[in-house]
């Protein structure tokens, strides 16, 4: 995992609980600034499937609540491969 991580500020990382991240493909998340992601609880979101969000960047998402976004799963985390 360190090696994969090593792309990310661990400033940002050290938001959220690796345990969560664990549950995640850290390629997917790759495409994503931490930054941005940073404004989510992972624990939150791990509640949530996100194919229906893969059209949209997480820059965007960043202006949405948790609690707008409890429709949707994670996998909207996996870029849309277009």
């Amino acid at each position: 995992m360190a090696t994969i991580l090593q792309h990310y500020s661990i400033t940002a990382l050290q938001h959220y609980s690796i345990t969560a991240l664990q549950h995640y493909s850290i390629t997917a998340l790759q495409h994503y600034s931490i930054t941005a992601l940073q404004h989510y609880s992972i624990t939150a979101l791990q509640h949530y499937s996100i194919t229906a969000l893969q059209h949209y960047s997480i820059t965007a998402l960043q202006h949405y609540s948790i609690t707008a976004l409890q429709h949707y799963s994670i996998t909207a985390f996996i870029p849309n491969p277009s």
